[in-house]
């Protein structure tokens, strides 16, 4: 080989070498970037809006309804009647059981005046104290149980679901309505347990809506102190202002994108 082919070679190894170092420098540029593009990724996850109280109602006594709330979407305050049943039945039986609690009653008060005078014993003494301890419970319990005649409403709310009509006969335990307060609501996320590491309570973020588009923002007011161990996540709840809930008319079971403003060092 002449001189002349050994320049042209070493000029050819050189480009090669040239053209390799580019091409790994441009891949490690685009893999770093990817990479912090993953990160930035990685603080995006889902949300769903959820109201602090919303509850089913349900009977807690076998009776017939006399009145309930006549339509899905009715408004009712704190401590409104929404469900009343028929309870003359039960009623009665705490008349009869306070008036057998007054005649125990009475029965206990003339034998402590007979023990006076020598005319009775302990025993008789201790047995109509027990029975009138037995009337009171008795008379005790039926009117417990029948502060399930009516069903007050626990808060400020909104039916927002039926699931009996007026004069139907229902059993114990049997859902009668659904209710909600719109006037509190939070932001439920679930986040990689990894998280933890940066977030706390007390950090912001974005809540981007899909049903409406308009963009809110939450505090983190709760970590829930578990962590699931198969897809390695854990809930967080954000508050939303009452300004915020007013203004963009937020609704329980919205969802969209949250935000963290944390950036740096997402693993």
């Amino acid at each position: 080989m002449g001189r002349r082919e050994q320049l042209y070679y070493q000029k050819f190894a050189r480009s090669l070498i040239l053209v390799a170092a580019i091409c790994l420098l441009f891949n490690s540029k685009s893999y770093a970037v990817e990479l912090n593009l993953d990160k930035e990724k990685q603080t995006v996850v889902r949300g769903l809006i959820r109201a602090v109280n919303q509850s089913t109602l349900s009977a807690e006594i076998d009776a017939q309804i006399l009145q309930i709330p006549e339509a899905v979407g009715s408004e009712f305050k704190k401590d409104d009647v929404l469900v009343k049943f028929n309870c003359v039945r039960q009623y009665q039986e705490a008349k009869a059981a306070k008036a057998w609690s007054d005649i125990q009653q009475q029965k206990v008060n003339s034998n402590k005046v007979l023990q006076q005078h020598e005319s009775v014993g302990a025993f008789e003494i201790l047995t109509s104290v027990s029975e009138l301890s037995k009337a009171k419970a008795e008379l005790n319990a039926i009117r417990a149980r029948n502060q399930g005649c009516v069903i007050r409403a626990p808060f400020d709310g909104y039916v927002i679901d039926k699931k009996v009509n007026k004069f139907e006969a229902v059993a114990m335990n049997q859902p009668l309505i659904e209710i909600v307060d719109l006037r509190r609501m939070n932001v439920e996320v679930i986040i990689p347990s990894s998280w933890l590491n940066w977030l706390q309570v007390g950090d912001s973020f974005e809540f981007f809506i899909d049903e409406t588009s308009e963009v809110i923002f939450a505090e983190v007011v709760f970590i829930r102190p578990y962590i699931d161990a198969v897809s390695k996540t854990v809930k967080v709840i954000g508050a939303v202002s009452q300004l915020d809930i007013e203004e963009k008319m937020l609704l329980p079971g919205m969802s969209g994108s949250v935000k963290f403003m944390y950036q740096e060092g997402i693993e």
